[in-house]
């Protein structure tokens, strides 16, 4: 027979607790009893405690998912509450401009020493003339055009410039037709009033308005990994890109949420920017495993004249920043297929409008030569 009263058998029973852990039920055979924790490297406990431990890092997880979740959609109608619709900003600022012209014209003509009111025929007529000259002005450069707060600030400030020249070369032909005491603002002080709030509310208030509006860029994506995902939610939070979709490189493997919006393999790229229209197409895809891929996107947006956006770099960055920040701003590295010079764009348009005012100006006198040349002829 065995003795089980004391030796081996005896002392593991004698571990055994009672409920609050800190007596121990005597055993048989009077031994002492072990002591106090060996019973926690049982495996039955230590897998009990692995079970809670997971248990509560699964709920943790669970419930920041669900708060970062309920953030989002949060954040979401936010944005949406606020967006205004496309073109909202062009008409805004049309409406502003031509109320500031009439404000412009009271406030110019009364530091002229001047009276002013619509009660003046003068005044009343030069504020119809300014008013259509800008409107006119205006449209030929299509300074209120939905994509005109995508110009670059300098030329954005040029065709401003350009706008209140004309309206001020009208101002000054009424100046040289009325009398000296008539209801009309002199040039130098319509200048000085109207050109700094004009630059002011176009470059400051209406293009920063402008970026509340929906998204009006058009983007292609060019990958269906994961880096095509958070650089299309990135695009999306934003708020300034409207993803047409999602086009996979050879051999990736597409994300599940962008199966949906997937348009087929990049091998199309060209099929489809011949057939949709966008303005960039981001490529968003692993450089060192899809570079063969990628040159071939590159060369067909080269071709096309597409604009596009490659992976500023694939390495992890921890303390290091950029020099220039902006330039890599939302990670990407963006190229046109023609080198960007606004500010002799700007130069340029301004020449472009000065000769053909000058060129329509010549024609009535051409017309009027050639008549004048013809009765010269029949007379002889």
């Amino acid at each position: 027979m065995y003795d089980i009263s004391g030796g081996e058998y005896g002392t593991a029973r004698s571990a055994d607790r009672t409920a609050d852990g800190d007596s121990a039920i005597p055993t048989q055979s009077g031994a002492a009893p072990a002591p106090k924790g060996a019973g926690r490297n049982h495996p039955g406990s230590r897998n009990l405690r692995h079970l809670v431990d997971v248990s509560f890092d699964w709920a943790n997880r669970r419930s920041r998912r669900v708060l970062q979740e309920a953030r989002e959609k949060v954040a979401s109608r936010s944005t949406r509450r606020f967006t205004l619709s496309i073109g909202f900003a062009a008409v805004l600022n049309c409406a502003t401009d031509l109320f500031q012209l009439v404000v412009t014209l009271f406030v110019a003509t009364w530091l002229s020493d001047r009276p002013a009111g619509m009660e003046y025929p003068a005044f009343a007529l030069t504020t119809i003339f300014v008013g259509l000259v800008w409107i006119v002005a205006s449209a030929v450069l299509r300074h209120y055009d939905r994509t005109a707060f995508q110009r670059h600030a300098a030329e954005d400030a040029a065709l401003v410039s350009i706008l209140v020249m004309a309206v001020t070369t009208m101002v000054a032909f009424v100046n040289l037709v009325v009398r000296d005491t008539a209801a009309v603002p002199k040039v130098p002080q319509f200048l000085f009033v109207l050109w700094p709030m004009a630059l002011f509310l176009r470059l400051v208030v209406f293009r920063a308005v402008s970026e509340k509006e929906a998204p009006s860029d058009k983007v292609l994506i060019v990958g269906a990994g994961a880096l095509a995902r958070f650089t299309s939610e990135d695009l999306e939070k934003r708020g300034r890109h409207d993803i047409v979709g999602f086009l996979d490189l050879p051999g990736e493997g597409c994300s599940g949420s962008l199966s949906s919006r997937l348009l087929g393999s990049s091998d199309a790229l060209e099929q489809v920017l011949r057939t949709t229209a966008v303005s960039e197409v981001f490529i968003a895809g692993e450089m060192l495993k899809y570079a063969d891929s990628m040159q071939a996107a590159i060369r067909v947006c080269e071709k096309l004249g597409v604009p596009f956006a490659v992976p500023a770099h694939n390495f992890r960055l921890e303390r290091a920043q950029p020099i220039e920040n902006k330039a890599v701003a939302d990670g990407y590295l963006h190229y046109h297929p023609v080198a960007l010079k606004p500010r002799q764009m700007a130069l340029k348009r301004l020449f472009d409008i000065t000769a053909a005012a000058v060129r329509d100006a010549q024609i009535p006198l051409d017309g009027r030569q050639r008549r004048e040349a013809a009765g010269i002829a029949e007379g002889a």
